[in-house]
């Protein structure tokens, strides 16, 4: 299995590289104004690994014979959330359509974790839903507003990725293997390329995560939360 690890952090590097050469021709940059905490332009963006890890996830568990159905609705989410945060990337949208995107993803993770299938009563669901969508789309926003410091992006990845992958794994609690431990490990090597580039002192960043996987990065970890 560690050979797998080995080839698709390969492969999402090899992605990474290749996206920066389309960055760089489609001038997909974050330009320094008076509140940010860069002094450099930086290409914007590389974030997009994050979702890559994923859909590299899915087919290996594919190729393994494994069934990712209830992963589905998540994934589908996923996809169509950083879609439509990349193209703001690349041409602003209105907050409106960026908003109802974001609800509507964050709706379908709650179906693929069965959130709303665990309340009997109605009233319930629809309150326990409203107020972890209010959480969500929050959660998203605020960790968005923050990318532009250097490797901060990566940190609270590690900081919640890593805590659960222990808690999956060992059998020490009584939590455990309540996800496909792949997803965890796979999730974090994706924020191990990124880091690369990013991880780095104050003005030597390669890449900034940018809208496309400042919140898909919150929904991954809000998956395996």
């Amino acid at each position: 299995m560690i050979w797998t690890y080995v080839i698709i952090a390969a492969i999402l590097l090899i992605a990474e590289l290749m996206y920066f050469k389309i960055a760089d021709h489609f001038n997909i940059i974050d330009k320094p104004n008076e509140r940010s905490s860069h002094s450099t332009i930086v290409l914007r963006g590389g974030g997009i690994i994050f979702s890559l890890s994923m859909i590299v996830w899915a087919v290996m568990m594919v190729v393994q014979g494994n069934d990712i159905v209830p992963y589905l609705p998540f994934l589908c989410g996923l996809v169509m959330i950083c879609g439509i945060s990349f193209w703001d990337d690349i041409h602003s949208l209105p907050d409106s359509v960026r908003m109802v995107v974001q609800i509507v993803s964050t709706l379908l993770m709650f179906w693929s974790i069965g959130l709303c299938a665990a309340f009997d009563n109605w009233v319930w669901m629809v309150v326990v839903a409203a107020v972890a969508l209010f959480f969500c789309v929050g959660a998203t926003n605020i960790i968005n507003f923050m990318d532009g410091i250097n490797g901060i992006t990566a940190a609270y990845a590690f900081a919640m990725l890593l805590p659960m992958l222990l808690l999956d794994s060992s059998s020490k609690f009584q939590v455990s293997g309540f996800i496909e431990s792949s997803y965890l490990v796979v999730a974090i090597i994706g924020v191990l390329v990124f880091s690369i580039f990013n991880f780095r002192p104050k003005g030597k960043a390669k890449c900034f995560a940018g809208d496309v996987e400042s919140v898909g990065i919150i929904k991954e970890i809000g998956y395996g939360y």
